[in-house]
């Protein structure tokens, strides 16, 4: 799972940086891949 967790890392990281952290597909995309990383 290590690979996914550092996918997640750096969606977190773009989105961050692009404003776009409280958008709902964002958040539909952290969430599943929160989900399938056990996070």
């Amino acid at each position: 799972m290590g690979d996914l967790v550092i996918l997640l890392d750096n969606a977190e990281h773009v989105a961050n940086a692009t404003g776009a952290d409280n958008t709902t597909e964002y958040k539909a995309v952290v969430g599943a891949l929160n989900g399938l990383a056990g996070r």
